[in-house]
């Protein structure tokens, strides 16, 4: 029998992050159970009812509750038994604001946290633009607590030797980063040759 762990997205699941849902979906040894604060407001991806956690949906989380869920693991006693009845082994949190995020619940969980660094949650910094615009109005916090999440994640999964390269720049111990790269299913690429094309270059 599989083993249950926690995919761990703020917000579920906008439809530009197939990359998240195929790689879950393509588990063999686990099972992936979707959490989020809540549903994106963009176009989102259609994942599987019976494995999928809207937090907001578990408990109410008014403004000042979500801050704090997100910011100490503060919540319902609620909250926490519904996820503890899925028996997760881990949370594995995408991007790197949403393994701050996941980061107390993980500790609540008492569950080890993995988080993979995808881009702009390691090559950003305090002084870049549009922070709030990206990460909202508590990115600050993000800059608080990298460090923290350095410490105390399992493993920080860098999709490529750059990714590796800002995490150890940004203060992330060596031992701790594992380099994974994101694939594709090139099966489902396969040119149809049967098709004319005109020598178009876009």
């Amino acid at each position: 029998m599989n083993k249950n762990i926690i995919i761990f997205r703020e917000e579920l699941l906008p439809f530009s992050e197939t990359f998240i849902l195929n790689q879950v979906e393509s588990l063999s040894s686990y099972t992936g159970i979707y959490v989020g604060f809540c549903r994106t407001r963009k176009k989102s991806l259609v994942l599987p009812k019976q494995r999928t956690i809207i937090l907001g949906d578990i408990v109410k989380l008014s403004s000042r509750r979500s801050i704090l869920l997100k910011l100490t693991g503060i919540a319902s006693p609620k909250l926490y038994k519904y996820l503890r009845k899925f028996s997760p082994h881990l949370i594995h949190a995408h991007f790197g604001i949403d393994g701050v995020w996941a980061l107390p619940i993980a500790s609540q969980l008492k569950v080890p946290l993995i988080v993979t660094f995808h881009g702009h949650g390691i090559t950003v910094n305090e002084q870049s633009e549009n922070l709030t615009n990206i990460y909202g109005p508590l990115y600050k916090a993000y800059f608080w607590k990298r460090q923290n999440l350095f410490s105390k994640a399992r493993y920080c999964i860098a999709i490529s030797q750059f990714i590796r390269s800002q995490l150890i720049a940004k203060g992330c111990p060596e031992h701790k980063i594992k380099v994974h790269y994101i694939g594709i299913d090139i099966d489902k690429f396969t040119p149809k040759n049967h098709i004319v094309r005109e020598p178009i270059v876009l």
